[in-house]
């Protein structure tokens, strides 16, 4: 079996993927938002320009904020809202 490399992000880039994912993080799904932060965390190597560009810190303020308040007036036994605000902690650092 031959095994093929796919310049994938280059080609996510090119195709505008870098204008069209960030928009995602404006679903009301936390499990949306998750996968969305996850793919943004892997496209900032090849979109970082473009995410600079857009108002994508702002939605990541805004979203850290709003899980922030939501876990302090509830239970989070799994640490999930910690861990995704941790990812946009990361990714926010990533972009300045």
């Amino acid at each position: 079996m031959y095994a093929f490399r796919v310049p994938l992000l280059k080609a996510m880039v090119n195709q505008g993927w870098c204008n069209l994912v960030p928009s995602l993080l404006n679903s009301t799904e936390n499990d949306v938002r998750e996968k969305v932060l996850q793919a943004l965390h892997v496209m900032v190597a090849g979109c970082k320009q473009e995410f600079q560009k857009s108002d994508i810190q702002d939605s990541l303020i805004k979203l850290r904020r709003e899980w922030q308040k939501n876990s302090s007036s509830s239970v989070d036994p799994d640490d999930y809202i910690k861990d995704l605000s941790q990812l946009i902690n990361e990714l926010i650092s990533k972009l300045q």
